[in-house]
């Protein structure tokens, strides 16, 4: 008769429903500072924090952890009116399996970084970030820092003023900044009016691996007249940015970091350094530039040696020099890439600084003229009527324009698609430089 009594007891407790069984995920509502930290306090892998409109005057500080996919979610009711804003850190992020949706970061250059974060699988997603860096502090302080971190998403997020001085001198302050992490991806963003760089990785040369960017807008940034973020020592129209992209990596590795930086929009990187460069790519690392278009810079790309990189399907055009190459770069293969018009204020499609051991330049589409790099058959000129609007930038082909031979189409899996990832054919000889011709 007992073990019958524990049999029903069992059963009736299976026949709960999951809420009262106490695992089903909740909804923890919260509208103010207090509100926030008890809910965190008291979140279990699944839930989510929902959080009402408003100013959230103290940093978002977040020591829980979800559960592989279990997640702990804060999340804003209405997208970006969740603000957490005050003079310093917004956000301190020690966990991992957590998820940041929809909220607002700004630290009012308040000498700090704005949201930094450690963790594994640590997601933002559609958040604003703004005003790190700092006023004449003790130097700059990024956007969102990420430390000791792996598999961590940065997706449709607009990070934005990221500026710092000392001494009423610039300082670096970047968009996102990496250190010592793995498997990492920025997805969707847009960066802009960084006073270091859109994305640096790694400023502290720790190990690091596996960095993707990809689908984002990358701009070096003229500050507007009467911007509502108004820096002191940016006057409007002053171009902060150093670069899109900077790398840097640990000596002496036993194996090279990768970075894949994929169809991303870069332009407008002027100043305020000697080189400035959309991608600065350096140091020991291997790197894949895959369907960027490049523009509006004192230099495209600036590849230096020992760094490995290979460029595809890339566009560029109204750069003072394209492509600059130093420190006997070991791998540079540049393939379907058009180039077009410079500045005629650089040194056009190539600057060599120390030539390369292993440069290749193939199926290339150049406007006017072949610079030497570029000897190979597959390689062609055309004149501006060959593009849609090479005067307005749009550097689409106007009509197919075959290679003389296969060239290139088959030798790296990026080259399945051009520009606009659209196929190119493998039974049919590609056309030269980044798109397909495409007729209506």
């Amino acid at each position: 008769m007992f073990r019958q009594l524990q049999l029903l007891v069992v059963l009736l407790l299976l026949a709960l429903p999951a809420a009262g069984r106490g695992d089903e995920p909740r909804v923890l509502k919260a509208g103010t500072d207090a509100e926030v930290a008890k809910a965190l306090a008291g979140a279990k892998p699944g839930d989510t924090v929902l959080l009402a409109d408003g100013t959230y005057t103290e940093p978002l500080v977040v020591k829980v952890s979800g559960k592989a996919g279990q997640p702990i979610t804060v999340k804003a009711a209405n997208p970006r009116k969740a603000v957490f804003i005050r003079k310093g850190q917004a956000a301190q992020i020690d966990g991992s399996f957590l998820r940041f949706e929809g909220l607002v970061f700004d630290s009012r250059y308040g000498d700090c970084t704005c949201v930094r974060a450690a963790g594994k699988q640590v997601h933002f997603l559609d958040c604003e970030v703004r005003r790190a860096g700092s006023v004449d502090g003790k130097g700059g302080g990024d956007g969102v820092q990420f430390f000791d971190s792996s598999e961590c998403l940065v997706e449709k997020c607009f990070i934005h003023h990221c500026l710092g001085s000392a001494g009423g001198e610039r300082t670096d302050s970047h968009g996102v900044r990496f250190t010592h992490s793995h498997g990492m991806t920025v997805r969707g963003c847009v960066i802009d009016l960084a006073s270091g760089d859109c994305v640096q990785v790694d400023p502290n040369r720790k190990g690091w691996d596996n960095i993707l960017i990809e689908d984002c807008k990358l701009f070096g940034g003229k500050v507007p007249a009467n911007d509502p973020f108004a820096h002191p020592r940016y006057a409007a129209g002053a171009c902060p940015g150093e670069n899109a992209i900077d790398t840097k990596c640990p000596a002496g590795a036993k194996t090279r970091p990768r970075i894949t930086i994929r169809n991303c929009e870069v332009s407008g990187f002027r100043g305020p350094i000697g080189n400035a460069a959309a991608f600065n790519i350096k140091e020991e690392c291997d790197a894949v530039i895959d369907r960027c278009t490049i523009s509006d810079s004192e230099i495209g790309l600036r590849l230096r040696g020992p760094a490995r990189v290979r460029v595809t399907n890339c566009v560029l055009f109204d750069n003072d020099t394209h492509c600059r190459y130093e420190d006997r770069v070991p791998q540079l293969h540049i393939a379907h890439c058009t180039f077009g018009r410079a500045t005629g204020k650089g040194h056009g499609a190539f600057q060599e600084q120390r030539p390369s051991p292993d440069l290749r330049v193939m199926g290339c589409l150049f406007l006017s003229e072949k610079p030497k790099q570029a000897g190979d058959a597959s390689n062609k000129t055309a004149g501006a009527a060959a593009f849609v609007d090479a005067a307005k930038g749009d550097y689409r082909l106007a009509a197919a324009l075959a290679l003389s031979k296969n060239g290139p189409a088959a030798d790296h899996p990026e080259l399945k698609v051009d520009r606009a990832g659209a196929p190119r054919a493998p039974d049919k000889t590609p056309d030269a430089g980044a798109y397909q011709f495409r007729p209506k």
